[in-house]
């Protein structure tokens, strides 16, 4: 049930993140034109764009089932048209679309959802793709649907493992959907942001990465594929089987603690990040507490590694919640060098390593945490 609870979120994630995508580019102008041929007199729309963080929301007026709304933006960039319905209708109706320098077109006799989109060739790459994995969204849809109605009755673990093994299809249905596009739209931007769709998390997929390697160079060479490039390169050194790179910080005696002299000490290392603030993470702490118990006197240790700015609330936090393992932090908050040196994005985050330090899992917890030390201590 779990599992299937987790993939749902993850499915969840991905095809919303297809929705607030930004691909960085010029300052240009844009004209976006509107035609509809029954479409009601007192109904406008409203233009809205995420730009550097900025919610940008606009009225547009619509004028015997026309519009046309001019502006520059620094495109290409994802925008979205949509109108309040009635009360009696309580499906909103929305289009979403990259918008480049040019004029794009939308014409349908009265709907945005199933409007058809036109316009210059980031435009059309988009409207491309989204033809291609709308399909699998509304399968999406439905398994969750499916999914909520079997937990919500109790059904037999028949009816779970069923749902799980369809929602596993529906998984690697989206990837291969995602792998296609990119290797077949190797000169299109948005390939960078499918790119994202697949490994925007931790950027250390060598599927993936050899994906991005195999676009254009001057869509690599694009702010976003700049980016992007940097991210696998951080994300690369902390793929499974890499051996993570050395590090040093202080302890809470704030005298200098390196990652080997931890290893050297034992069988098995969990670097683990967090932080006194992080609710998550602090939940997380019995957890560890139970693995380090059991195991410690076998040959697992922790360093775990914080994210706190006050030395205080570090310290006390380790004394709260029984912590009797390594602790090192620069008390920089975000700006922790060991947390820029591995690309973290969010805590609670971990490696796992070997007696070799190579990273033999990341981001365990609980149950699966305890299932994988026991597993690699008894090997």
């Amino acid at each position: 049930m779990m599992v299937i609870k987790q993939q749902l979120r993850i499915l969840l994630s991905i095809l919303c993140l297809l929705f607030i995508c930004q691909v960085h580019g010029q300052d240009q102008e844009v004209i976006i034109k509107g035609s509809f041929k029954n479409w009601p007199k007192t109904r406008d729309v409203v233009f809205r764009m995420l730009s550097e963080g900025e919610l940008i929301v606009d009225t547009i007026l619509v004028k015997n089932g026309k519009f046309k709304y001019k502006r520059s933006f620094v495109v290409p960039v994802e925008v979205g048209l949509s109108y309040e319905p009635p009360l009696e209708n309580k499906q909103k109706d929305h289009c979403r679309f990259y918008i480049d320098k040019g004029e794009i077109f939308i014409t349908h006799s009265d709907s945005l959802r199933l409007a058809q989109i036109t316009g210059p060739a980031t435009t059309m790459d988009f409207e491309k793709f989204k033809k291609e994995v709308n399909p699998l969204r509304e399968k999406m849809v439905a398994i969750r649907i499916k999914a909520q109605d079997i937990l919500r009755s109790g059904g037999s673990k028949q009816d779970l493992d069923e749902i799980e093994e369809e929602n596993q299809h529906l998984v690697e249905d989206f990837r291969a959907t995602c792998q296609k596009f990119i290797t077949e739209n190797p000169n299109s931007l948005i390939a960078l942001e499918v790119i994202k769709q697949l490994d925007g998390t931790s950027y250390s997929n060598a599927e993936v990465f050899k994906l991005f390697q195999g676009l254009n160079e001057s869509v690599k060479q694009t702010e976003a594929g700049l980016t992007i490039a940097e991210s696998f390169r951080i994300g690369m050194k902390t793929s499974l089987g890499t051996l993570l790179e050395e590090f040093t910080s202080l302890d809470t005696s704030r005298k200098p603690l390196t990652l080997g002299e931890v290893k050297a000490k034992g069988r098995l290392t969990l670097v683990d990040f967090w932080a006194s603030w992080c609710k998550p993470c602090r939940a997380e702490n019995p957890n560890l507490r139970k693995v380090y118990g059991e195991f410690h006197d076998k040959g697992f240790n922790i360093i775990a590694v914080s994210l706190d700015r006050s030395e205080a609330a570090w310290k006390n936090a380790i004394r709260q919640d029984q912590l009797p393992w390594y602790h090192v932090s620069s008390l920089k908050y975000w700006d922790e060098p060991i947390v820029k040196q591995f690309g973290i994005s969010g805590v609670p985050d971990s490696f796992l390593l070997d007696s070799a330090g190579r990273i033999i899992g990341r981001g365990l917890r609980g149950d699966k945490l305890y299932e994988a030390v026991k597993l690699a201590l008894t090997r």
